[in-house]
């Protein structure tokens, strides 16, 4: 959102926008959560339910498509 946001202004080079590296289960996890990384959308029902069932904070870090949309309708 931050990076569609900043081609719709113009922005270029906004820092922060690429942290690359970041690995935001083992944050979750040195946080004390439970922590699962998604990548095929038919893990996601089983993960969701695990997650909801689960006694401790989950985080669910589902990978989605990383393109750029455009925030104005063409």
């Amino acid at each position: 959102v931050l990076k569609a946001f900043a081609n719709f202004v113009g922005a270029r080079n906004v820092p922060g926008l690429e942290v690359p590296g970041l690995d935001l289960c083992q944050i979750a996890r040195g946080f004390g959560c439970d922590a699962h990384r998604i990548t095929r959308p038919e893990e996601i029902a089983d993960a969701l339910r695990a997650a909801t069932a689960a006694r401790v904070p989950t985080l669910l870090d589902i990978i989605v498509d990383a393109t750029v949309p455009d925030l104005v309708a063409k």
